[in-house]
């Protein structure tokens, strides 16, 4: 069942707006040089658009390697062949999900490159990136929960707006902020690397997936408590980012930035 006029904004407004707000929030988190909103606008709309198209090209075909008995992989990878259907999901959304996605969301991070004249700004862009990232694949969910029905939608928007959302925007955190480090550091003569912060961005992506489906592997009780733990875990890392770039901002001394950006 496609959904109509009503159903389509409805779907926009509750994937697109939470993501859009948390970007204001966490732009605005500075004093200092705050980063234009033309270019914090621009990494928002890189990670809606080519990250996620190229996200679902690359998964797709990563899916029909692994699991279709037609590949021509498949004596080579005959161990996923084998799999039961819970743990090739949980391999997916664990190890070829955070993956993928991450190294993508990353890229956009050269968008910005320019702009990572101070550590926080890279955590400012790669928040912007993730919550992009997020605000189109919440459509995709939102559109398959409206179907389902209005009471489903609501839960599932409220879910993914405090959970999935700040998620892809903690992980992109990170990991900008590590570019931000190891541009900035190379000026400095310190060697920071931006991979380590790019793994950790990974593991926190595949860890929030892995207690998002605990429950498809100890059962229904595992819902609850999985879900729980992502919430907490989503919320707490963001919080964290935002700390650290008040922290980082808070260290110089200058004017405020007018309303509106530089």
């Amino acid at each position: 069942m496609a959904l109509d006029i009503l159903g389509i904004i409805t779907v926009a407004i509750a994937a697109v707006i939470p993501s859009i707000a948390y970007m204001i929030w966490v732009r605005n988190l500075e004093v200092c040089q705050r980063e234009p909103y033309s270019v914090v606008a621009r990494a928002f709309l890189y990670g809606a658009s080519y990250t996620v198209l190229l996200a679902i090209l690359i998964e797709t075909a990563i899916i029909a390697l692994l699991f279709s008995g037609s590949s021509p992989f498949a004596d080579l990878l005959w161990f996923f062949q084998y799999l039961s259907p819970e743990w090739r999901l949980v391999f997916l959304v664990c190890v070829i999900a955070p993956i993928v996605e991450e190294v993508l969301k990353a890229t956009g991070i050269f968008l910005v490159y320019d702009y990572l004249t101070e550590v926080e700004n890279g955590i400012i862009y790669g928040v912007a990136i993730g919550l992009g990232f997020a605000a189109t694949e919440n459509i995709l969910y939102l559109s398959d929960a409206l179907i389902v029905g209005v009471e489903v939608f609501i839960v599932t928007a409220i879910a993914r707006a405090l959970s999935s959302t700040l998620l892809h925007a903690s992980a992109t955190g990170v990991a900008g902020y590590g570019f931000a480090r190891y541009r900035l550091g190379r000026q400095e003569g310190v060697d920071v690397h931006w991979l380590y912060y790019l793994m950790l961005a990974i593991l926190m992506h595949a860890a929030f997936n892995f207690f998002a489906v605990l429950g498809v592997l100890i059962g229904e009780d595992g819902n609850f408590i999985g879900l729980l733990i992502s919430f907490l875990f989503a919320t707490t890392v963001f919080m964290l980012l935002r700390s650290k770039v008040r922290e980082l901002d808070a260290e110089r001394s200058c004017s405020p930035t007018p309303p509106g950006g530089r």
